[in-house]
């Protein structure tokens, strides 16, 4: 099975979909450690034969994560808590998505916020970069993350930056135009 790009074919790893959200079909997976990867794609490239059962422990964290999705999505969940397998990344990459993660739901922060906050003042491209290529969409909010001005910017998914603009009105931030107010971010 392709995943990512990349044929996963361990039996250690664990591979779940969830068919139906407003962000589109959602294939994750996870290994003993986290998850590994999530990828959103359009439903009719989801398919319940790219199930993999994974070990215990891998399937164990995979189907929690399903259920964490299902609760964001129907808005009972702010917060994720799924372990997280981030070991194949670059430290930058790692650095960038462990300060992205802890950027609460319903707030936005532009790329240069998020090099200022690691310490690398002039590298909002580079952390764009790191961005674009997070392998686990939603949980590290990646759709958080704007342009200085507001405006949103690439996204990984079939819809692009309308699914940005979707997670982001879902968190209840203010947008015209797909186009996020960054002085009153979230609606009262």
């Amino acid at each position: 099975m392709v995943f990512g790009g990349k044929t996963t074919q361990s039996a250690d790893v664990a591979v779940r979909v969830l068919k139906e959200s407003f962000a589109g079909a959602i294939m994750l997976a996870a290994n003993d450690t986290g998850l590994l990867k999530l990828e959103i794609r359009r439903a009719e490239d989801a398919h319940a034969d790219d199930y993999q059962h994974g070990s215990d422990t891998a399937a164990e964290i995979a189907n929690d994560v399903v259920l964490e999705l299902e609760r964001y999505f129907s808005g009972e969940l702010q917060a994720f808590r799924a372990p997280l397998d981030l070991a194949s990344l670059s430290a930058f990459q790692r650095l960038v998505l462990a300060h992205t993660a802890h950027i609460p739901y319903g707030s936005v922060h532009t790329y240069g916020e998020v090099a200022l906050a690691i310490g690398r003042p002039n590298s909002a491209r580079a952390v764009g970069g790191a961005l674009a290529r997070n392998p686990i969409a939603i949980i590290i909010p990646c759709h958080r993350v704007v342009a200085h001005d507001g405006r949103l910017h690439g996204f990984s998914s079939p819809d692009g930056i309308r699914t940005k603009a979707k997670l982001l009105a879902h968190e209840g931030v203010l947008m015209q135009d797909e186009c996020v107010q960054l002085n009153n971010q979230r609606e009262a």
